[in-house]
C-alpha cells in the first residue's frame, strides 16, 4: 500500500477576519479539499482548538494571527515541523515588524516611524513633510476600523496614540500618507501564480477607507516592476502565501503599503485554492522525502 502523507490546517479565528470571515473559511476549505484530491489525508482543526490541544501532525498550513497561536506554530517549527506559512513569517507581517523588515532592505515604502503607544509624540512628527499621516495598530493586523486611522495634526497624532494605549495596543507606525491608484495583488511562491486589480474598481475592501483619500486615475505602470516588489517582499518576509496593497503615484512609481500573510484571496479563490494546495503538497513531499520525521504513515485515520 502507498505510504499517504498527513496534513493538519489551523483556520484563523474570526475576529482577525473582520469583515472577510467567510472568504477566509472559503479559501482555507478549498485548500484542504484540493490537499485531499492530490491524495492528502487532511485533519482541519480552529484556532481555539490548536491552542487547547495541540497539533500531534508535523505537516501543517494555517492561517493562524493570534499572537499566542503564533508562538505556538514557531516553537512547532523550533522542534523540526513544517509549518505553512511560517509563524516566523506570519509574526514577521505584523505591523510594526514588516516596517522595520522592509524599510531595513530599502523597498519602497512609506517613511514611517514606530512609536510607544504611553508616550506623548512631537518631534518625532518633524520627519514628515505634511499632514495627513496615517496612524496604524503595531501588532497584528487591523482587526477593527479603529486600527487604521487617518490624522491631520499633531493634537490628532496623541489622541489616537491614547486611544490606541487604552485598548492595550502598545506600538503603532506612524507613516505618510502616498497618494496614488491602490493596487492590490496576490501570490503563491514557487508558482508563476500572481494576481493584481486595481481596488477602487471592486467593493473588495475591508473598511472603506481608501475611497475617501485615494485617486484613481489607472495610471500606468510596469507590471514586471509590481510583481518584483510583491515577490521581493514576500521573501524578505519569509511567506509563502501573501498578498497586499500598492500605491501608483502619479509618475508611475510604486510604493509598498502592506503586506499580508495569507489573505482570503477572494476574487479569485478557486485558481488560488488549486495554487496553494499544490504549493503546500510538493513542500509535504519535500520535507518527507529529506527524511526528517517520519511523518508518513499507513492505514492511519484522521
Amino acid at each position: 500500500m502507498e505510504n499517504t502523507i498527513y496534513i493538519t490546517g489551523i483556520s484563523r479565528g474570526e475576529i482577525y477576519s473582520p469583515n472577510h470571515t467567510n472568504n477566509d473559511g472559503m479559501i482555507f476549505q478549498q485548500v484542504a479539499e484540493e490537499l485531499k484530491a492530490m491524495g492528502a489525508k487532511i485533519e482541519l482543526m480552529d484556532e481555539k482548538t490548536f491552542l487547547q490541544n495541540g497539533v500531534k501532525n508535523q505537516i501543517i498550513f494555517s492561517m493562524v494571527r493570534n499572537p499566542k497561536s503564533v508562538e505556538k506554530l514557531m516553537e512547532m517549527e523550533e522542534n523540526g515541523a513544517l509549518v505553512i506559512n511560517s509563524g516566523n513569517a506570519i509574526n514577521n507581517c505584523y505591523r510594526a515588524n514588516i516596517t522595520r523588515i522592509l524599510t531595513d532592505n530599502f523597498i519602497s515604502y512609506p517613511k514611517s516611524i514606530i512609536v510607544k503607544t504611553n508616550e506623548i509624540v512631537w518631534e518625532e512628527l518633524n520627519v514628515f513633510e505634511k499632514y495627513p499621516l496615517w496612524i496604524k495598530r503595531g501588532d497584528v493586523h487591523a482587526i477593527h476600523k479603529e486600527d487604521v486611522v487617518l490624522v491631520y495634526c499633531r493634537e490628532e497624532a496623541n489622541n489616537v496614540l491614547s486611544e490606541f494605549n487604552k485598548r492595550g495596543i502598545p506600538e503603532a507606525v506612524i507613516m505618510e500618507h502616498v497618494e496614488g491608484d491602490i493596487i492590490k495583488f496576490y501570490g503563491v511562491r514557487e508558482s508563476d501564480y500572481f494576481h493584481w486589480f486595481n481596488l477602487l474598481d471592486t467593493k473588495h475592501s475591508k473598511f472603506n477607507i481608501e475611497k475617501n483619500v485615494n485617486s484613481n486615475n489607472h495610471t500606468a505602470f510596469n507590471i514586471n516592476d509590481l510583481k518584483e516588489l510583491a515577490e521581493t517582499s514576500a521573501r524578505l518576509a519569509g511567506v509563502y502565501i501573501y498578498g497586499g496593497d500598492v500605491i501608483v503615484r502619479k509618475d508611475g512609481s510604486l510604493c509598498l503599503i502592506d503586506l499580508n500573510d495569507w489573505p482570503s484571496f477572494a476574487p479569485i479563490r478557486d485558481i488560488a485554492s488549486k495554487q496553494i494546495a499544490k504549493l503546500i503538497y510538493n513542500q509535504a513531499v519535500k520535507f518527507v522525502k529529506e527524511g526528517k520525521k517520519p511523518f508518513v504513515f499507513h492505514n492511519q485515520m484522521v
